[in-house]
């Protein structure tokens, strides 16, 4: 650092860490230093609590920095590093550092997460503080425990030492007092992370289903959770069930001993403190998944007659007034209230823009399934996102004046063939379709599925679709009212001209129209048959090679 530059904290604790690594402790202390100075005057530590800090947060990343690390890098004795237990006792006291005893008996240092920002951003250092938390303030911390835990930066050790830590700060919480007198203190280590593990996943996202695969991957011992635990659990006499804190997942009457959950009287005395202040009232969905009426725009579509005439009809029944009267005549008869529409037919065709048309005239928004988040290599995790996934749309449904539409877009992923199992993942593919089957018989709202290859979906799912709609390629007489609402200026003829020779789809009309739009902006003229024809003809790919490949 030289007199022209602007201190930072890291370009500072940097230049700390490499001198005392490429020297030595002694040596840092001896010469002292403009870096060590201004660490010193903004933390307001001693020169040598500067250096500890600083090697510590070097050595510290996803794992704690032991007592052999530092005792290396300061290059001093085992001896003499006990010396300096005041000096680390004081960094802790600031937090600024966080002293966690390994499994084996061993210390290990980090540096708080909320510090490593600061540094990064260069902001003031504010300590994360314990005492006087509300409860949804100690959630906010297990969130963030258990993430750094999934994120391989911390262990279900640390985070146990770290949640003990708030909840010995916390003591007159009403959610603590709730913990501690129904004995969840009083389990063994591994019960009390599991517990404070499922009570957060149930606050943070409304999931109340827990694998003993998925309980087992929050520890890190060499063979996972360790056997007799499980077996203790399967078999019903685990400590966490004698006390009542947990209990199997009953579906039909059935017990399923490799599913777990905490029964509602357990969630309704700890977590009493959040629900009075409604805090979880609101069902949060990434933007991306759900879309608002009010943002859709209206969009002219143009459809072959005998379209046009079923997405009329859909789109009459699915209005807020008529619909609720089908409904309640539905329910009269004993029969499926729910409406589940297919959209099939060939890609590019305004399946998915229908979609969007009909909830915008219908005044409905739109909750988008995100397929690649229902999938998971682990046992057992797809299922709970499906079942996730349809307890969101009921919440929806609750919370808003008129269903949403439940959009599967591309479903043949998931509505396909049930298959022979032998494996696992196929084991967990016809269970997700079970799932589905099971939510489609129930459902109370609105569910649309597209597909481009409705060869590939079971035929219980297509018994299940009340209204079935084929979506063909467009007519010619379409396909020319398609070109004229997309090309500016274009004459009758030629669009006649253009949907005769042309085989396109709206979304390939779309295609080059936005090319023509390209194309003006780069050389400021008007595109002229010629050019459009250019494109249509590149539009158009050329398939020589024919042969049935491998694979997808």
């Amino acid at each position: 650092m030289t007199e022209t530059n602007t201190p930072t904290l890291a370009s500072a604790l940097d230049y700390i860490a490499s001198n005392i690594d490429c020297n030595s402790l002694d040596s840092f202390l001896e010469t002292g230093s403009q870096e060590s100075s201004y660490i010193c005057e903004t933390l307001q530590i001693t020169p040598l609590q500067a250096a500890l800090f600083a090697t510590i947060l070097e050595k510290s990343g996803d794992d704690l920095a032991t007592t052999r690390d530092l005792v290396s890098t300061l290059k001093v004795s085992k001896i003499r590093f006990l010396g300096f237990k005041k000096e680390i006792d004081e960094l802790t006291k600031k937090r600024l550092v966080v002293a966690r005893q390994k499994r084996n008996g061993s210390m290990g240092y980090r540096v708080s997460q909320s510090v490593v920002k600061a540094v990064q951003n260069n902001s003031a250092i504010e300590p994360e503080r314990l005492e006087g938390l509300s409860t949804r303030s100690i959630f906010n911390k297990l969130h963030n425990i258990f993430a750094e835990i999934a994120n391989g930066v911390s262990s279900s050790e640390i985070g146990l030492q770290e949640i003990i830590d708030i909840m010995n700060h916390n003591l007159d919480n009403k959610f603590v007092e709730a913990s501690m007198r129904l004995g969840i203190h009083g389990l063994c280590s591994e019960e009390t992370v599991m517990m404070f593990y499922m009570l957060h996943r149930i606050v943070s996202f409304d999931d109340n289903e827990f694998a003993i695969d998925e309980l087992s991957k929050l520890f890190d011992y060499p063979m996972g959770l360790n056997t007799f635990l499980f077996d203790n659990m399967r078999n019903g006499c685990s400590t966490l069930q004698e006390k009542g804190l947990v209990e199997f997942q009953c579906e039909d009457g059935l017990e399923n001993k490799e599913v777990f959950q905490i029964p509602q009287a357990v969630q309704d005395e700890l977590l009493s403190d959040l629900a009075s202040k409604g805090i979880q009232s609101k069902i949060q969905i990434p933007r991306d998944e759900l879309i608002t009426h009010s943002d859709i725009r209206v969009k002219k579509m143009y459809y072959n007659d005998v379209e046009s005439e079923q997405v009329a009809i859909l789109t009459e029944l699915l209005g807020a007034e008529k619909f609720a009267q089908v409904q309640d005549r539905l329910r009269e008869k004993g029969l499926r209230s729910g409406f589940c529409c297919l959209f099939y037919g060939p890609a590019g065709t305004g399946k998915t823009e229908t979609v969007m048309q009909i909830a915008k005239e219908t005044g409905r928004d739109i909750f988008i399934v995100d397929m690649s988040k229902l999938k998971s290599k682990w046992i057992g995790d797809s299922e709970k996102n499906i079942k996730k996934l349809f307890r969101t749309y009921k919440a929806l449904t609750k919370e808003n004046a008129l269903a949403p539409i439940l959009l599967f877009n591309e479903a043949d992923a998931i509505f396909g063939k049930r298959i022979n199992e032998e494996s696992s993942a196929d084991k967990s593919f016809n269970a997700i379709q079970n799932i589905i089957l099971q939510e489609m018989e129930t459902l109370d709202g609105i569910l649309i599925a597209t597909t481009n290859l409705t060869e590939n979906f079971d035929s219980a799912f297509e018994r299940r679709f009340l209204y079935k709609i084929l979506f063909k390629a467009p007519e010619t007489g379409v396909k020319a009212k398609i070109w004229r609402s997309m090309v500016d200026d274009l004459s009758e003829n030629d669009a006649t001209r253009l949907a005769s020779d042309y085989g396109f789809t709206g979304g390939q009309i779309e295609n080059i129209s936005r090319k023509l739009d390209v194309d003006y902006i780069l050389s400021g003229r008007t595109p002229d048959m010629d050019k459009i024809i250019s494109l249509c003809k590149a539009e158009s790919i050329q398939k020589k090679d024919t042969r049935q490949r491998i694979g997808f």
